[in-house]
C-alpha cells in the first residue's frame, strides 16, 4: 500500500510539474494554469479510490480463497479419515484378526497426521487400566498414572508441545521427557462415554501440534472406537469358543483342529514334534477328599505352572478331566523327555493346599512322551503312544515322565 502512495505522490509531482512546463510553453494565462492543475489532481485522487477499491476487493478474494482452502483442506482430511476407516473394516471382516485392526489403525493414524510415534492401548478388562499396547516408531512408551488419569478416567485429550523443564506441565509429564517425547497429543477411545482405551502420537523433536490435528484425532478415535470394540468383542468371543472355561487353556477342539495342522506340517517340512500327554495323581481322590472348588483350584494352578514353562509357539490344552496335553513344536523326543521331566519336578516342588491328604503325601504328575519321527507317522499314532507311555507311568508307580 505504500508503494502504490509513493508511486501516485511522485505521478501528481510529476504531472504538476508537466502541467506547468506546458502553460510556460503555450503561454497559459492564470486560469488555465489552474485548470490544467485541477485536472491532475482530480485525476490523482480518482486513481486512490480506484486504486483503493481494487486492493479491498483483492485482499476479498484472498481471504475466499484462504476460507475455500482451509474447507478444502478439512473435507479431504475427513474424507482420508473415512476412507481409511472403512479400509480396517474390510481388513477385519476379511481377517477376523484384533491385532490387523491394531496395525492398520496406527497405519491410518500415521497417514493422516504424519506421525513419527504412534501408540494404541486397549483396556482388557473393565475397570482397569489399558493391557493391551501396539506402539509403531519406538520399541517401547510408557505411558504414567496423570496421563490415565486425564485420559481413561476424565475422558479428556492431553496436548503438550515442546516438553523441556522450563514447561509448566514438566512435573507431570516428567516420564515421557525422560524417554526422549518432546511433543504429544493422546486422545481417549471411548464407545457410549465408556472408555475401551487411548490413541496418541508423539514426536522426539521440537513441533507444535495444533488445534486441527487434536480435531483430527478426535475424529478418528470417534470412529475408530466403535471399529475396535466391535473386533474386540468378536475376538473374545472367538476365544471363548476355543478357550476351556476354567484353566484358560484350549479346549479339546481347538486343540485337535490345531494339532493336526501343526503335525501336516512338522511331516511337510521334516521338523520334530513331540506330544505329552499329563495326568494329575489320585485327582479323583483329591476332589473326594476336599471338594470340587478345591480341586478346581488345582487344575487352574497345574494349567498355570504348564503356560509358564512352556514357550509361547507351543501348544497347551486341557484334553479332558485332570488330563492335560502340550505340543512341543520342532522339539525332538529327547529333549521333550527332559522337559517332561523338568515338570513334573516343579508340580511336586510346589506347595497345593491339602497335598498331604494324597495317597503319596504329595500333588504330582504323570506324564507320557512321545516323538515324531522317532515313534509315530500319524497324528493319531503320536497321541495313541504317548497315551500308552502315561499308562505304563501310572502303572510303575505314578509322578513319572515316561516315554513310549
Amino acid at each position: 500500500m505504500k508503494r502504490y502512495k509513493i508511486v501516485i505522490s511522485l505521478l501528481i509531482l510529476t504531472g504538476l510539474g508537466f502541467g506547468n512546463y506546458l502553460a510556460h510553453r503555450y503561454s497559459f494565462n492564470e486560469l488555465e494554469i489552474i485548470l490544467v492543475n485541477s485536472f491532475i489532481i482530480i485525476l490523482y485522487f480518482f486513481s486512490r479510490v480506484t486504486i483503493a477499491r481494487r486492493e479491498r476487493r483483492l485482499s476479498s478474494i484472498n481471504k475466499e480463497y484462504e476460507r475455500l482452502n482451509l474447507i478444502y483442506e478439512t473435507e479431504h482430511n475427513d474424507t482420508e479419515i473415512l476412507h481409511i476407516l472403512d479400509e480396517i473394516s474390510a481388513s477385519f471382516m476379511a481377517n477376523k484378526n484384533l491385532r490387523a485392526v491394531f496395525e492398520h489403525t496406527l497405519d491410518g493414524i500415521q497417514q493422516v497426521l504424519k506421525a513419527e510415534i504412534v501408540l494404541l492401548e486397549i483396556i482388557t478388562e473393565k475397570g482397569s487400566i489399558p493391557t493391551t499396547k501396539v506402539v509403531r516408531g519406538l520399541e517401547n512408551l510408557e505411558l504414567n498414572d496423570n496421563i490415565y488419569m486425564k485420559v481413561i478416567v476424565q475422558g479428556s485429550s492431553v496436548l503438550i508441545n515442546n516438553l523441556s523443564s522450563y514447561h509448566t506441565e514438566y512435573r507431570r509429564y516428567k516420564s515421557l521427557a525422560d524417554q526422549g517425547i518432546s511433543s504429544f497429543l493422546i486422545a481417549p477411545l471411548k464407545l457410549t462415554k465408556e472408555p475401551i482405551g487411548l490413541l496418541g502420537i508423539f514426536a522426539k523433536e521440537a513441533f507444535d501440534f495444533t488445534g486441527e490435528e487434536l480435531r483430527l484425532l478426535t475424529t478418528f478415535t470417534t470412529h475408530a472406537s466403535l471399529i475396535i470394540e466391535n473386533a474386540r468383542l468378536l475376538e473374545t468371543t472367538r476365544r471363548l469358543s476355543i478357550t476351556d472355561e476354567l484353566t484358560q487353556l484350549y479346549n479339546f477342539r481347538h486343540f485337535q483342529n490345531r494339532f493336526k495342522n501343526e503335525f501336516q506340517r512338522a511331516k511337510r517340512y521334516k521338523h520334530n514334534m513331540s506330544i505329552l500327554m499329563c495326568d494329575i495323581d489320585y485327582f479323583k481322590n483329591y476332589n473326594d477328599t476336599n471338594g470340587h472348588e478345591a480341586g478346581n483350584e488345582i487344575l487352574k494352578k497345574v494349567a498355570g505352572i504348564m503356560t509358564n514353562s512352556a514357550r509361547d509357539v507351543d501348544l497347551i490344552a486341557r484334553y479332558g478331566g485332570e488330563e492335560f496335553v502340550l505340543v512341543l513344536i520342532e522339539t525332538s523326543k529327547d529333549n521333550a523327555k527332559l522337559f517332561a521331566e523338568r515338570l513334573k519336578e516343579k508340580i511336586e516342588k510346589e506347595t497345593f493346599p491339602h497335598q498331604e491328604k494324597q495317597p503319596n503325601g504329595n500333588l504330582t504328575i504323570t506324564i507320557g512322551v512321545a516323538g515324531f519321527p522317532e515313534d509315530a507317522v500319524t497324528s493319531n499314532e503320536l497321541i495313541e503312544y504317548a497315551d500308552k507311555a502315561l499308562y505304563r507311568g501310572k502303572k510303575e508307580g505314578r509322578n513319572r515322565a515316561i516315554a513310549y
